[in-house]
């Protein structure tokens, strides 16, 4: 592949850059006198750990639509395969969702 250098006073060499980066969390602007970089530092932290595997990006998209399909009662499977994202993801993301109340009635569980 090889280096190559961008030019960060040009709009078109920003819009490259920011096509590569985005995805790390990376992005470049151009003000009046100088180019500035945004840092999504959460984006960035999830992007650079060194982990086995393709890295899936939860998006709050993804989160609502895994939500709303739990809502449904569907089982984790199908929620993967309608999402397009592993089973592991999926529970991942079911941690941090909670079920909604069914209202004041109380349950037994035996």
């Amino acid at each position: 592949m090889g280096n190559k250098q961008y030019d960060l006073r040009d709009p078109k060499d920003i819009r490259r850059l920011n096509n590569l980066l985005n995805d790390a969390g990376i992005h470049f602007e151009q003000n009046l006198y100088d180019p500035y970089v945004w840092i999504n530092t959460e984006r960035f932290r999830i992007f650079s750990k060194r982990k086995a595997g393709r890295r899936t990006i939860i998006t709050t998209k993804r989160r609502h639509r895994v939500f709303t399909l739990r809502s449904q009662k569907k089982p984790i499977r199908e929620i993967a395969a309608a999402t397009g994202i592993s089973t592991a993801t999926v529970r991942k993301i079911l941690k941090d969702y909670e079920a909604p109340d069914t209202g004041n009635q109380m349950t037994l569980d035996v």
